[in-house]
C-alpha cells in the first residue's frame, strides 16, 4: 500500500480519499482501491472485490445499523472458467437482549434467536440466480435465474446467529445463447434482516423433511418465491374425527401461476389442484387417509414470481356432507363408491371440477341393469361424461354440450358387476365455488332394448327374426347398430320397419351381414311403423343402422321400434 500511496504523491494526486477507501488486505496479501461506494436509498453497497469465487475468498459484506448489507459487483465472463461466480460472506449478529446458543449444540436455536434473511440481486440485463449456503458452504435456499433484468429473490430465509455466504451466478448456458460471451454482467445485491412474523412461511421449507407445521383448520402467509418453488406444510390429523375431510384456499399474486398439491405421510400424492396465472387455487374435501399421523400440504409456483406480494393459504377440516363427492377420486383406483339403488331408484352426488380435475364413481350392480346418468355442470365448465367398464375402457360417452350444458347417457346396460362414472372439465375450465350436479337412476333392461355401446358394426346389438327392439337416439350424435338373422322371401327381399321418435328425423342404412349397403330411408318424427321392402341381392341379412337425420337433434326419453322380417 506504500508503494501504490507513494507512487500517487509523485505524480501530485490528493491521496486523502485514497486512505479513507483502502480495503483491508486481501487473504493473498493483495492490497486493493476502490471508489466511493454508491448509495441505493437507504444501502450503502460495497464495491465487489475480485477473487470472491469461493468461501476462502469470499467478500465480507458488514449489516450497518440498519441490519441492512449490499453490493454492486459484476460476472465476469472471460474468465476461463465455465461460468464465473461471486460469493459473500454475512456474518448474522446476535439478536439483542438473547443469549447465543453454546457452540457444538444439537438443541435447535429458540424462535427469539432466529431473525428472516431477505436478498435482492438486481441485474443490468441479465439472468441471474442467487443461492444462500450455510456456514460449511451447503446450499440452504436456491433460487431459479429470472428473465433478463429481473429482480431476482430470496424473500423469507430463517436465519441464525453465525456465518452464511450468498452466491451469485448465471445460469447454464441454453440453446440460443450466444457462443462467445465476453465483457462484465453487473449487479446489484442487497441483504436485510428483521425479526420473523408469526404464522408466516419461513425457508428452507421445500421438502417434507423440513415442512412447515400448520394445523388444520389454520392459516400461514408466504411469498411465490421464483419459479418451480415448493413451500411443504405439515398438516396433523391428531383430533380429527374419523372421516373427516379437508379444504384449501390458496390466494394469487399478481404474476404468479400456482397449484395446490397433497402427500400423505410417506409423500404419496393424493391429490393435485392447478391453477390459472393470477388465479385463486382451492381444493374441496379431500378425505384425510385412515391412520395417517399428518399429511403434507404443497404450495407450489409453477409460472411467475413474487417476493412482494404474499399469499394467503387456509386450511379448513370437517365432516364431508351428505352426498358430497369426496377427494382424491380421480381414476378407477380411488373411485369413490356410490350405494347400490333398488331398481327404480336414483341416487345424486354433489361435487366441484376445479381445472384439470378428474372425478370418478365406482356403481356395484349385483344384477343386470341399465343405467341413466346425467350430469348438470356448473357455469364456466363444459363437463364430459364417461361410463367406463371394470378394465378401464369407455364403454359410453357423452360430450355434445357446450358450458353449462348437462351430458346425458340414458339408457347404458351393465350386464352386473362394477361399473365406473367419470366426470372430467373441458380444456382450461373449473369453477370451484358452484357444484355440478351427477345423478345415476337404476331400472331393470327393458325387453328387446338396445345394449350400449352398439354404436358400431362389431358391438351391434342381436335381434332375432320377427321380434321387436327398441332404442334411443342421445345423446346428440348417436348411432345404432342392430344385427338380425333375417330370411328373405321369394324374390329375396326383407322388410324392415322403424317407427319414429318425436321430434327426431330418423336416418336408416340397411347392410348386409358383409357391410354392403343394401337400401336406406327416412323416418319422420313420430312417425308410426312402417314396412319398408330391402332387396338382398342374395346376400346374408341383416345389419341396421339408425340414427338421427340431424347431428344436433335427440331425445332421452322416446323410443323408436324395430322389427326385420319377411
Amino acid at each position: 500500500m506504500l508503494v501504490v500511496l507513494g507512487v500517487l504523491a509523485l505524480t501530485g494526486v490528493d491521496c486523502s480519499s485514497c486512505r479513507r477507501n483502502a480495503l483491508p488486505p486481501r487473504p493473498d496479501g493483495a492490497a486493493v482501491v476502490t471508489a466511493e461506494p454508491p448509495e441505493t436509498g437507504d444501502i450503502v453497497l460495497a464495491i465487489e472485490v475480485e477473487p470472491n469465487d469461493s468461501l476462502a475468498t469470499a467478500q465480507r459484506l458488514p449489516f450497518d445499523a440498519k441490519l441492512v448489507a449490499g453490493a454492486k459487483a459484476s460476472l465476469d465472463a472471460t474468465a476461463t472458467k465455465a461460468r464465473d461466480a461471486d460469493l459473500f460472506r454475512l456474518d448474522v449478529p446476535p439478536v439483542e437482549g438473547t443469549a447465543p446458543v453454546a457452540p457444538g449444540s444439537d438443541a435447535a436455536p429458540p424462535p427469539a434467536l432466529r431473525r428472516s434473511l431477505r436478498v435482492e440481486v438486481t441485474p443490468e440485463a441479465d439472468r441471474l440466480g442467487v443461492e444462500i449456503l450455510d456456514d460449511q458452504g451447503q446450499p440452504l435456499v436456491s433460487s431459479g435465474p429470472g428473465q433478463p433484468g429481473d429482480v431476482v429473490v430470496l424473500p423469507n430465509v430463517s436465519v441464525t446467529p453465525g456465518t452464511y455466504y450468498l452466491r451469485v451466478r448465471p445460469p447454464a448456458p441454453q440453446k440460443g445463447d450466444p457462443k462467445e460471451d465476453t465483457g462484465a454482467h453487473g449487479y446489484k445485491l442487497t441483504a436485510r434482516l428483521a425479526p420473523l412474523e408469526v404464522g408466516a412461511e419461513v425457508e428452507p421449507n421445500d421438502k417434507a423433511a423440513i415442512a412447515t407445521d400448520l394445523p388444520a383448520p389454520g392459516e400461514a402467509v408466504g411469498y411465490y418465491g421464483w419459479r418451480h418453488d415448493q413451500d411443504w406444510y405439515r398438516v396433523p390429523t391428531a383430533g380429527l374425527p374419523e372421516g373427516s375431510v379437508l379444504g384449501a384456499d390458496l390466494e394469487p399474486a399478481p404474476g404468479v401461476t400456482a397449484s395446490l398439491l397433497v402427500f400423505d405421510s410417506v409423500e404419496q400424492k393424493l391429490t393435485e389442484v392447478r391453477g390459472r396465472k393470477e388465479e385463486r387455487v382451492a381444493l374441496r374435501s379431500l378425505r384425510v387417509p385412515t391412520g395417517e399421523p399428518y399429511v403434507y400440504v404443497v404450495v407450489r409456483t409453477d409460472a411467475g414470481a413474487n417476493g412482494e406480494t404474499r399469499y394467503n393459504l387456509r386450511l379448513q377440516s370437517g365432516l364431508p356432507e351428505q352426498g358430497g363427492e369426496v377427494e382424491p377420486n380421480d381414476d378407477p383406483a380411488h373411485a369413490q363408491a356410490v350405494a347400490d339403488v333398488a331398481e327404480g331408484g336414483a341416487i345424486t352426488v354433489a361435487g366441484h371440477l376445479g381445472r384439470g380435475d378428474v372425478d370418478v364413481f365406482r356403481y356395484a350392480a349385483s344384477i343386470p341393469v341399465e343405467l341413466d346418468v346425467e350430469v348438470a355442470p356448473p357455469e364456466r365448465v363444459d363437463v364430459k361424461l364417461e361410463i367406463l367398464r371394470p378394465d378401464g375402457t369407455v364403454l359410453a360417452r357423452s360430450d355434445a354440450g357446450k358450458r353449462r350444458e348437462s351430458e346425458h347417457l340414458p339408457n347404458v346396460f351393465v350386464p352386473g358387476g362394477a361399473a365406473f362414472v367419470r366426470l372430467s372439465a373441458g380444456k382450461g375450465d373449473g369453477n370451484l365455488d358452484e357444484p355440478y350436479r351427477l345423478s345415476i337412476a337404476v331400472r331393470p333392461p327393458e325387453p328387446g332394448a338396445e345394449r350400449e355401446p352398439n354404436d358400431a358394426i362389431p358391438t351391434a346389438t342381436s335381434l332375432p327374426a320377427g321380434a321387436v327392439g327398441s332404442g334411443l337416439i342421445a345423446p346428440r350424435g348417436d348411432v345404432d347398430f342392430w344385427s338380425s338373422p333375417a330370411t328373405p322371401d321369394g324374390q329375396g327381399n326383407v322388410t324392415v320397419s322403424v317407427g319414429g321418435v318425436p321430434g327426431v328425423p330418423l336416418d336408416v342404412h340397411v347392410r348386409s351381414h358383409s357391410g354392403t349397403e343394401l337400401g336406406r330411408f327416412s323416418v319422420a318424427p313420430g312417425a308410426a311403423p312402417a314396412a319398408n321392402v330391402i332387396a338382398t341381392s342374395g346376400e346374408a341379412c341383416c345389419l341396421v343402422e339408425v340414427r338421427a337425420a340431424s347431428p344436433r337433434a335427440a331425445n332421452p326419453r322416446d323410443r323408436y321400434s324395430l322389427s326385420v322380417g319377411k
